[in-house]
């Protein structure tokens, strides 16, 4: 069995870097009240395991997925949604947030590229 990687799989061979989260995790924001609007978004990704088990590395964050996800979703709100999300993200100082959906800590410099990835498919489709 391959060694753990803590990084996020967005394709076969493409990652996002995980920011190591130790220090800071006692200072954590909130993170699913900002990620409200894209919640249910979310649920539609959590393919490979479930976020109580495997938190962020449950979800398929491959573009096919999130391209077949957008789908079931009105596709200018679901963007719009997005772009209000990261702009509330980088208006705040960067540091640890706590996603109990997701249930993991992730870095605000995780967690932008991870959200700007799914803006980007979602450009595409």
């Amino acid at each position: 069995m391959p060694d753990f990687r803590p990084d996020i799989r967005i394709g076969n061979d493409e990652w996002i870097t995980y920011i190591d989260t130790t220090e800071g995790r006692d200072q954590a924001r909130e993170a699913d009240a900002v990620l409200e609007p894209l919640l249910p978004f979310f649920d539609s990704l959590e393919l490979y395991c479930v976020a109580g088990c495997c938190g962020v590395h449950a979800f398929d964050f491959s573009a096919p997925t999130i391209a077949e996800a957008a789908r079931t979703f009105e596709r200018v709100a679901l963007r719009r949604s997005i772009a209000e999300v990261i702009a509330a993200l980088e208006a705040l100082p960067a540091g640890v947030w706590i996603s109990r959906r997701m249930c993991h800590f992730l870095h605000t410099l995780t967690l932008l590229p991870l959200l700007r990835h799914i803006g980007d498919v979602i450009d595409a489709g």
